[in-house]
Formats: C-alpha cells, structure tokens, sequence
C-alpha cells in the first residue's frame, strides 16, 4: 500500500530573499513568509483524509506548520532528520563568498564524487541524502494507504523527491522546490508516482513572484 507524501516547503526568509546559505540557522520567517503559511494552510484544509503532519525542528518550517496545524486540527510531529542540510562554517554565506573562502571543497562539490566531503563544522552531502531517504522511508511505512503532509526545506525536498522516484541523490538539484509550494509523490517503498511538483498557484494572491 501506497503512502501519499505532501511535501511543503517552508515560508519564505530574509535569507532566502538574500540567497544566503541557512541550513541549520534558525532564521524566522519573513512577513512574506509567514503570509505564504497562511495560504498554503488554506489550500491544504480543502483535502480530505490527511492522517498525520510532520515537520522539521527549525523554526522557519515550524512557523509554517502552525496555521496548517490549526486548520487541519493536527499536531506536528518533528522529525529531526527531515532537518536542512548543515552547512557548518559556510552557515550564512552567499555561495559566491562560499566559493571564494573554500575554493577547494567548492569545487570537489560539484561532482558527485565529491558528496562525502563534509562541510566544515557541517554535514557530507552524502549523509544529508542518507538521512532524508531513511526518514522518508519510516513514515512510509508507518502510514501505509494514509496521506500525510511534511513541512520541509527545499534541499530536503529534493533530494527525497529524487531518490524516491528512482533517480538518486545526484539528480536532487532537478527537483529544487520554491518557498510554501506543494509537492505530491505516492509511494509504496519501492514504486513511485510524481503527481505534482513545486505547485505554487496557491500563492497567487502574494504580492510579486514566488521565488
């Protein structure tokens, strides 16, 4: 039996509108953000049958929980391994100045054989992807013909996305996801089906373009 995945990034930050890298920092949402959680809250209380809502400890994915909890009368469950990848040391960096400071780890990460090389004071990109794939593959488990809705990050996102429908964690940076878009995958452990991915026409109402 299939589980039904509803994949929710979190609200946009200011870090996010920066492009700064914000794995494990705890950074709040924006006002943009927090008016995105209040959308996609309303999206997701039109569904039917949603069993269980699960969230990453962070705050920004916390912050949009929240009015998905109320709506869907549904208390978040944290799940610490559905946590953004830890960037260590790069932790607030633009990528460019990531590049320039680490020229070396930079370089070994944009090939795949570089993804067990860890962040300084952070995480391997290997290990993130062993992670999000292991959490993933719990809850399956555990809400067989359920649905149930995560509240993630966008690398968390991508790379579950990838490796569930058979592609692999290299394929992850395919499945990048904007900020409060809803994401579906059926899955039974082993078979996949997309039925959508980074669907943001909930957030039409927000003033500018979804990032």
């Amino acid at each position: 039996m299939t589980c039904e995945f509803i994949l929710v990034r979190h609200g946009e930050t200011e870090s996010n509108a920066a492009g700064l890298l914000h794995g494990r920092t705890d950074v709040p949402l924006s006002d943009r953000g927090l008016r995105q959680a209040i959308l996609v809250a309303e999206r997701l209380a039109a569904e039917d049958g949603i069993a269980a809502l699960y969230v990453s400890p962070l705050a920004r994915a916390r912050a949009t929980a929240d009015p998905i909890s109320r709506r869907l009368s549904l208390l978040p469950t944290a799940e610490p391994d559905l946590a953004e990848i830890d960037f260590g040391a790069v932790e607030g960096l633009p990528a460019a100045d990531f590049a320039a400071r680490y020229p070396n780890l930079y370089a070994r990460l944009q090939n795949p054989s570089g993804y067990g090389d860890a962040f300084p004071r952070g995480e391997s990109i290997l290990a993130f992807h062993e992670r999000v794939h292991r959490s993933l593959r719990v809850l399956a488990s555990e809400h067989q013909g359920e649905r149930i809705v995560i509240v993630a990050h966008g690398g968390v996102i991508a790379s579950g996305v990838a490796q569930v429908v058979g592609e692999g964690p290299v394929a992850w940076s395919r499945y990048m996801v904007r900020n409060c878009s809803v994401t579906r995958i059926s899955w039974d452990g082993a078979q996949a089906e997309l039925h959508c991915l980074d669907d943001v026409s909930h957030l039409a109402v927000v003033v500018g373009p979804a990032r």
